[in-house]
């Protein structure tokens, strides 16, 4: 009854029922019958359910925006570059509209696991992530290999200010609020393991340069 009722549940209420179902479990230990080992498995399979579901809602708008997207026809003026990498999103992505709302969109999805996520799920929520942004990577070339023969200079040159935003400031600022939502100190307590040993095994890693380097062809045009 519970596993069928949090598929119902939102994610913001998934502490509370999480609460209340471990303070009844506890209970429950009292006399022998402690059930918090049979529950938790069932709270985890359904935060990543939501988890994906989210993901998967993000990519899929991102995509059906860019299927409209007018690339503008008036060059871009520069906008400031924040070198300390604040929790708020880059500036830049002000001016590419879907990027702006997919960002958005993972930053939902990352906003609900924030109190409920068990470490133990970090390494499913990297890979998902590199998934979301290596299916984002492929609507751009596709984008680009669709509208590249009607662009004219200046919309060609902006296209490729986008692919820059995307690689060398959406990127790096997605893969930092992943860090700050996991904790490598946190992480490696969990696992039982040295922070060395968890960096050399690259679970808390997305390889920035691998993921873009599909757009590295569009990226390196000069106009």
């Amino acid at each position: 009854m519970l596993n069928k009722d949090l598929i119902k549940e939102d994610e913001s209420n998934f502490e509370s029922l999480l609460n209340q179902s471990m303070y009844l479990c506890l209970s429950f230990g009292r006399v022998g019958a402690d059930m918090r080992c049979v529950l938790t498995p069932l709270f985890r399979e359904n935060l990543l359910k939501s988890f994906h579901n989210s993901l998967e809602r993000a990519n899929a708008q991102f995509e059906a925006q860019m299927k409209s997207y007018k690339v503008p026809n008036i060059k871009n003026v520069p906008r400031p570059v924040n070198e300390n990498m604040a929790p708020s999103p880059p500036e830049t992505l002000l001016d590419y509209y879907p990027l702006a709302e997919y960002c958005n969109g993972l930053l939902i999805t990352l906003n609900s696991l924030r109190i409920t996520a068990p470490l133990n799920i970090v390494k499913e929520v990297y890979k998902a992530f590199e998934d979301s942004l290596t299916q984002t990577v492929k609507v751009l070339i596709a984008f680009y290999h669709r509208e590249q023969q009607a662009f004219t200079d200046v919309e060609r040159q902006n296209f490729v200010s986008y692919c820059v935003c995307f690689t060398e400031d959406f990127v790096p600022y997605i893969v930092k609020c992943l860090s700050m939502s996991f904790p490598s100190t946190a992480v490696a307590e969990q696992l039982g393991v040295t922070l060395s040993v968890l960096q050399d095994s690259k679970v808390l890693h997305i390889d920035r340069l691998k993921l873009c380097e599909q757009l590295d062809n569009i990226t390196s045009i000069i106009t």
